[in-house]
């Protein structure tokens, strides 16, 4: 595993650290990538996926395997709409509360680790890159009849798990809403699995690294 020290990594640093090499691996790197311990960490190959500031864009940095030539680098168009109201599952570290809702909020900020990539068939798919974000929400005790809320309490704040990068099947892209995941196309979202994946498979980690 590599120790992320850091949230962004400046390019002058990068280009400074491998500025004995011939060849730099981390060239077009920029500041998508956290600073780590030494530069060979980078070897192994690992992804970063970048989410701007208002999560619209996704840009995908790939490091090399070997640790040589440039890095990989790609974008996909994304968004972070939410629902309104209190109408999201609340979900904690060990998964779904029952008899609890929670108010969305967007995708955490911050370096998050890639915990898995999943298959769906459901809407939701084709593919879950799920993460190890936290958030804060406001959370509600709820009772419910024939899947409507007719009465709630106010829980206060709750830490929230669950995020994950998704599409939405059968739902335009550009009117679709989440729970606070980052939405893509079906289509972004195979290739953002298959980069993903095939880091796995070579031993790598996957960070999305979300601005603020």
């Amino acid at each position: 595993m590599k120790k992320v020290v850091a949230v962004f990594a400046a390019a002058a640093v990068l280009a400074a650290a491998v500025a004995s090499q011939d060849l730099d691996p981390f060239a077009a790197l920029g500041d998508i990538a956290p600073t780590l311990d030494k530069p060979g960490d980078y070897r192994g190959g690992d992804v970063f996926i970048r989410a701007s500031a208002r999560r619209d864009r996704l840009v995908v940095v790939e490091i090399p395997i070997d640790g040589r030539g440039r890095a990989g680098r790609y974008e996909v168009e994304s968004h972070n709409r939410v629902t309104q109201g209190a109408g999201a599952d609340l979900i904690t570290r060990d998964g779904k509360v029952p008899g609890y809702s929670a108010v969305p909020e967007g995708f955490p900020e911050g370096t998050h680790r890639v915990t898995g990539v999943t298959a769906r068939t459901d809407k939701f798919g084709p593919y879950s890159i799920g993460t190890d974000a936290e958030g804060l929400v406001d959370a509600y005790r709820v009772t419910k009849e024939d899947g409507k809320v007719v009465s709630s309490e106010y829980a206060g704040k709750v830490r929230d798990y669950g995020y994950s990068i998704h599409s939405n099947r059968g739902t335009p892209f550009e009117s679709s809403r989440s729970w606070g995941c980052i939405i893509v196309r079906e289509a972004d979202c195979r290739r953002l699995a298959r980069t993903l994946r095939a880091d796995r498979a070579a031993g790598g980690d996957q960070y999305v690294v979300a601005g603020r």
